[in-house]
């Protein structure tokens, strides 16, 4: 607790400000007594089930990216995604999405810079996408004419999500464009950044050039046919099961005949909302995103009601099978390792025969 008071101090600071924020625009965290009388339960157990699958799948198809002499077994990879989504959810700002990469590196020889360029590399892959997802479904769905010039009490205007989607493909194009520059145009991207650094300083400059290399190492799955397709067909699976499980719980919630792309709007708001460093648990950020969103389509007076017991089931579902599946994971893992350092043998089914090389050395 002392070594991490100033980071606990922001935490508890930033969930304060949003609990201000969430009450000065009137919008509430727990629906009213009476939003609950359109909701339809066994709706919530559906979604359950159905995030749970996505959730082990989005914890799996990681692995692909991993150099091939690098890869773990699937239970060594899922365990250590369930641990990794988990962090995330606990840690504020997105710090916890270094214990993937610290993860990987300690159970098998890969660089850790390659397993954080694995671990980034997904993330702009995902982020490409899910901007995409989220402007073909505004441009196809219809939404509130005039649009609401505030969200709750907020004055916030409800126009300024389109300019935001528009932004995410943007900013995760351009970072698509350059992870591609950085892997086929590693070698002379690497030199020209020890040239200019060897001014300052030379050992500045080495660190950069190695750390450099060994980052973009991550990126190798651009080059493999073999995985890519894999990748990209998983990746089309989560993010078509994500919508149909926004709407299937739109719907059980009682917001009136919610359609596929409004499902869509929702969960792009939300994903590109909670990219930002926010307070644990995406509290604040996940509720106000959510109310953005709604307000596109639907009067205040649904939003309050039937929009907020489906924000409420959907980040308390989200929230505790993410905390719940990264505990049992992390006891798996413990006693997994526990049970290897006696046997004298490795949890990964490769890491023994990894080369000894990184990967950006070849």
């Amino acid at each position: 607790m002392r070594a991490h008071a100033v980071l606990l101090a922001a935490s508890v600071l930033v969930g304060g400000g949003f609990v201000w924020l969430l009450k000065a625009g009137a919008l509430p965290v727990v629906p009213p007594s009476t939003a609950w009388g359109s909701v339809r339960p066994w709706t919530a157990v559906a979604f359950t089930l159905l995030f749970l699958g996505i959730h082990v799948l989005r914890c799996t198809r990681w692995t692909l990216l991993i150099p091939e002499p690098y890869r773990l077994k699937l239970s060594l990879t899922l365990s250590i995604g369930l641990i990794g989504y988990g962090a995330q959810v606990l840690m504020p700002f997105r710090l916890g999405e270094a214990a993937r990469p610290a993860l990987i590196h300690s159970h098998t020889r890969l660089p850790l810079g390659t397993a954080a360029g694995v671990v980034g590399a997904e993330r702009v892959v995902d982020g490409l996408l899910l901007s995409l997802l989220l402007v073909i479904s505004l441009l196809s769905s219809t939404r509130l004419s005039p649009l609401p010039d505030h969200i709750g009490e907020l004055p916030i205007p409800a126009a300024i999500i389109p300019t935001l989607a528009w932004s995410g493909v943007a900013v995760f194009g351009l970072l698509s464009l350059v992870m591609a520059a950085l892997y086929f145009y590693q070698a002379p991207v690497r030199r020209m950044l020890e040239l200019v650094l060897s001014r300052i300083s030379p050992r500045l400059a080495r660190w950069a050039e190695r750390t450099t290399g060994s980052v973009v190492g991550g990126f190798a799955f651009l080059r493999e046919l073999n995985t890519a397709p894999a990748f990209a067909l998983l990746t089309v699976l989560y993010w078509a099961g994500s919508v149909a499980a926004f709407w299937l719980l739109l719907w059980g919630a009682g917001v009136p005949s919610p359609s596929w792309v409004q499902a869509g709007v929702v969960l792009g708001v939300l994903g590109l909302g909670l990219a930002v460093p926010n307070a644990p648990g995406y509290f604040g950020t996940f509720q106000i995103s959510g109310y953005s969103a709604l307000v596109l389509f639907y009067p205040l007076s649904v939003v309050m009601s039937a929009g907020a017991a489906f924000l409420f089931l959907l980040y308390v579902i989200q929230m505790v099978l993410t905390l719940i599946a990264a505990g049992l994971a992390l006891l798996w893992l413990s006693r997994m390792t526990r049970l290897s350092r006696l046997s004298g043998m490795s949890l990964s089914s490769r890491s023994v025969h990894a080369p000894a090389r990184s990967p950006e050395a070849k």
